[in-house]
């Protein structure tokens, strides 16, 4: 049995990417400290502005906290689900035409995500698999266990 860094086998062939919720909970903290230090310090219509934004990117990143996506071997299926507000997805494993990852920085945070390229209704969609705060290494590895698990390594 092969021991992977992003995925832990669930039972027979099924696969879950491990949580990532520790990532989510430390940058939601710190913005809402922010939320929450700012209109203290600082007086005026502009810090609480600042201090809502604060609160809003906050609950975004605890929004990004409940996804997983499980491989099923068995069934030869992916699902995925990328938020707690968002409908999960289930594709079938031959839909997956490639892997990518994207790289972003918004204000001081690197965001790198992992996406398989879906084919459906004859177009390309991406699939979020997973993202990676300020360290795109991880996401790298979470793809090329990916590909490992799917046989496509």
């Amino acid at each position: 049995m092969t021991n992977y860094q992003c995925y832990q086998p669930i039972s027979g062939n099924r696969y879950r990417i491990k949580d990532q919720k520790t990532q989510y909970i430390v940058i939601a903290l710190i913005l809402f400290t922010v939320a929450i230090w700012f209109p203290t310090k600082y007086s005026g219509i502009s810090s609480y502005i600042t201090a809502g934004i604060a609160a809003c990117f906050g609950l975004g990143f605890v929004n990004r906290m409940f996804n997983y996506v499980l491989i099923n071997l068995d069934n030869k299926t992916l699902t995925q689900k990328s938020s707690l507000l968002a409908s999960s997805q289930t594709i079938a494993l031959s839909d997956i035409q490639s892997f990518s990852i994207n790289n972003r920085i918004y204000g001081l945070i690197l965001i790198s995500s992992a996406f398989a390229l879906v084919s459906r209704k004859g177009k390309e969609e991406p699939l979020l698999l997973g993202q990676s705060l300020m360290n795109p290494k991880n996401t790298e590895i979470l793809l090329l266990e990916t590909e490992k698990i799917l046989g496509k390594r």
